[in-house]
C-alpha cells in the first residue's frame, strides 16, 4: 500500500479513536494501541506515525550502506584492517611500506589462503564503501590501496 494511503488511514483511525467511547473499541485493538502508545495518547501517536510516514515518503532515509560508520562499527566490520596498526605504528619498522611488507609476510605460508585472502576482501570492501577513515586513523584510501597492492604482490610472487 502506498505510504500516503497508510498515512491517511492512520489519520482516519486517529480521528475515530478520539470520537468514540474507548469501551466500544475492540479489546484486542485497544490493548495493542495502548501498548504501542505507552504514555502518549493513542490519537497523538497515530498522528505522529502518519506524519513520519509522510516525511519518509517525501525524503526516504539513506540506505544503510550509505550511512557513515561510527569508529566502533568500522573496527568490528574491518577488524583485520584495524589490527594492522601494530605493523604500521609500532615504531619497529622504518616506514609504512616496510611495515606493510612485514605484516603481509607474517602470514606466509599458512595464512596466505585464509588471512591474506580475507584481508584483501576487507580492504576492497572498505574502499568500495568509502569507510577508510572510520576504519583506523592511518587508513586513508591510498594507504588501503598500498596494502591491497602488497597483498596481491605477495600472492603473485609466493604462490
Amino acid at each position: 500500500m502506498p505510504l500516503p494511503a497508510v498515512a491517511a488511514l492512520l489519520d482516519l483511525i486517529s480521528k475515530e479513536v478520539e470520537r468514540v467511547d474507548p469501551a466500544t473499541l475492540s479489546a484486542g485493538f485497544a490493548a495493542l494501541l495502548a501498548e504501542a502508545a505507552g504514555d502518549t495518547p493513542a490519537p497523538a501517536l497515530l498522528r505522529q506515525l502518519s506524519a513520519a510516514l509522510r516525511r519518509h515518503d517525501r525524503q526516504p532515509a539513506a540506505d544503510y550502506e550509505r550511512l557513515p560508520m561510527a569508529p566502533w562499527e568500522a573496527e568490528l566490520k574491518f577488524g583485520r584492517i584495524h589490527r594492522l596498526w601494530w605493523w604500521l605504528e609500532s615504531g619497529e619498522y622504518e616506514d609504512f611500506d616496510e611495515g606493510v611488507r612485514a605484516g603481509v609476510a607474517s602470514e606466509h605460508p599458512h595464512g596466505c589462503r585464509t588471512a591474506l585472502a580475507a584481508l584483501g576482501a576487507e580492504l576492497q570492501e572498505a574502499l568500495l564503501l568509502g569507510a577508510a577513515a572510520a576504519t583506523a586513523p592511518w587508513a586513508s584510501p591510498p594507504a588501503l590501496r598500498a596494502i591491497l597492492g602488497a597483498v596481491h604482490a605477495h600472492v603473485e610472487e609466493e604462490h
